[in-house]
């Protein structure tokens, strides 16, 4: 759905959209390049390769070629449709001249073509027929696609870090920086984040990204040297459906992955007001949010779609408002206060050995969690905490008011 407004004499212009029934999945073949020229000796043979991407296809594809000179080219007759993938094409030119004829592939009630030029460049002035002929001929290096699922397997270290490989998937997400997350199917080893500054693609976009791997702040990551190995081969399709999963299944495999967390309870608001965690203990996740959005209240318990990431610490990257849905109200008894309402103070700060509070509301616990939001300590507030126990670092120092409330300021422990 759009409207175009025509205000005070301004006109608003729209294009590159489209129109499908909403219960119809749209389906589409889009092919890079989209064209080929070959050049071969005659009596020799050349081949190149394009990139298919067919999108909600689920039958073959039916590959044909036709012209006058349809005859001098080769390619299979059929191929699977889905993902992208790779089509060889062949040139044999049994004489000198030029040749030309076009390539159609379709599917789903939709074909796309491909225009074929080839050049022979004279009579073979061997005429055996021997097949070894075959082992002197030119091919040309054809694109070869790495699945995303052998890159990113959840090991520590990707059996690809430091090398180049050109992967295919869907654009899920794009950071504020301009790096994004591209995904092939669905569930673990499925996504993986690209580092790449500039607007070189969109949310819906299937690309080609040729790139390094990499292993940073315990992600894996491809990082791309130009403009030029981020190839958009079709826009607006449809986004892979999230991974369902718990808070405790997160780990590396599903970094880069679109998921779906359901039902879990907001546990902390840590000092960044662009983060906060989601369960408690040891299966405690940050929740980083991709724009700056309102925190659900702690004690809320919420709905979350977004990318699996990690910044040394498993993370949630929700993409848009519409991303968190409150399923339950936070209790009004567990409300947060700020800390001009309780007029609260921990100090000192960092601190050795004991800590202290000063509060206009009478404080009843404490609680200390590390970043990654494993609760580490739990006291009765007696006028002091001990942490003589807990090792040198950063925490989140949660407190707990007899009447309900709560604060969690971040603490050091010398």
């Amino acid at each position: 759905n759009f409207e175009v407004r025509v205000m005070s004499g301004n006109v608003a212009y729209f294009d590159d959209f489209c129109f499908a029934k909403a219960d119809t999945a749209l389906a589409s073949i889009s092919v890079l390049p989209a064209s080929l020229s070959f050049s071969a000796a005659a009596g020799k043979r050349d081949s190149l390769s394009v990139q298919v991407v067919a999108v909600n296809i689920s039958e073959d594809l039916a590959v044909s070629i036709s012209g006058s000179a349809a005859s001098y080219f080769g390619a299979p007759a059929a191929m699977p449709g889905g993902a992208a993938q790779t089509l060889t094409v062949t040139y044999s030119p049994d004489h000198d001249g030029s040749h030309s004829a076009t390539l159609t592939i379709a599917g789903g009630g939709v074909s796309c073509e491909v225009a074929l030029s080839g050049t022979a460049t004279g009579d073979d002035d061997d005429d055996d027929d021997d097949d070894d002929d075959d082992d002197d001929d030119e091919v040309a290096p054809s694109i070869i696609l790495t699945p995303i699922s052998s890159i990113c397997t959840g090991a520590d270290t990707s059996p690809y870090n430091g090398q180049k490989v050109t992967i295919a998937g869907i654009v899920t997400a794009i950071t504020r920086d301009g790096g994004f997350f591209v995904q092939s199917g669905s569930g673990a080893g499925s996504g993986i984040y690209v580092y790449r500054r500039g607007n070189l693609v969109r949310t819906g976009d299937s690309v080609l990204v040729t790139g390094w791997i990499g292993e940073e702040r315990k992600r894996t990551a491809v990082t791309v040297n130009s403009d030029a190995d981020v190839v958009v081969a079709l826009r607006w399709n449809e986004l892979p459906p999230p991974a369902v999963i718990t808070i405790d299944q997160m780990g590396k495999a599903y970094h880069g992955v679109l998921l779906s967390i359901a039902d879990v309870e907001v546990s902390a608001h840590p000092t960044d007001t662009l983060k906060y965690m989601v369960g408690r203990d040891s299966s405690a996740l940050v929740v980083a949010q991709e724009i700056a959005a309102t925190r659900p209240a702690v004690g809320a318990i919420v709905n979350i779609i977004g990318i699996g990431f990690c910044d040394n610490l498993h993370q949630l990257l929700p993409r848009s408002v519409s991303d968190v849905t409150i399923v339950k109200d936070a209790p009004k008894a567990t409300a947060v206060l700020t800390q001009e309402d309780s007029g609260m103070a921990i100090y000192p700060n960092p601190a050795d050995d004991l800590l202290y509070v000063k509060s206009e509301s009478s404080v009843a616990k404490i609680e200390v969690y590390t970043l990654a939001g494993t609760m580490v300590l739990r006291k009765e507030f007696a006028g002091s905490v001990s942490i003589a126990n807990l090792k040198s670092g950063i925490y989140i120092a949660k407190v707990l008011f007899a009447n309900g409330a709560s604060l969690a300021k971040v603490i050091t422990k010398k």
